[in-house]
């Protein structure tokens, strides 16, 4: 898929699209951590440039309601960009 993090015709995240109508225990949780991928790099590509900082409030949304969720939002929180990102989430094991 090549979009932006956000639906620019309504400014609605992303994921708020992707997820709509459904609760996390009814999203499998690779799902979310490849949405998750995706929004960390669209959001790189944004123009004006964004500092990445502004992204991470957005990382509980896709990492919560399992065991170990908050470790791995903790190591998520220490990525300067979305290749660390996802590079923390391949360390993990969660993909």
């Amino acid at each position: 898929m090549n979009r932006t993090p956000y639906d620019l015709t309504c400014q609605v995240p992303v994921y708020r699209l992707l997820f709509a109508g459904r609760t996390s225990e009814d999203t499998q949780l690779a799902e979310k951590l490849a949405a998750l991928i995706e929004l960390a790099h669209g959001f790189e590509n944004l123009s004006p440039p964004k500092n990445f900082a502004i992204l991470k409030k957005h990382i509980k949304a896709f990492v919560t309601g399992f065991d170990g969720a908050a470790h791995l939002r903790a190591k998520l929180m220490e990525a300067e960009n979305a290749s660390e990102l996802e590079q923390a989430l391949k360390v993990s094991g969660h993909i």
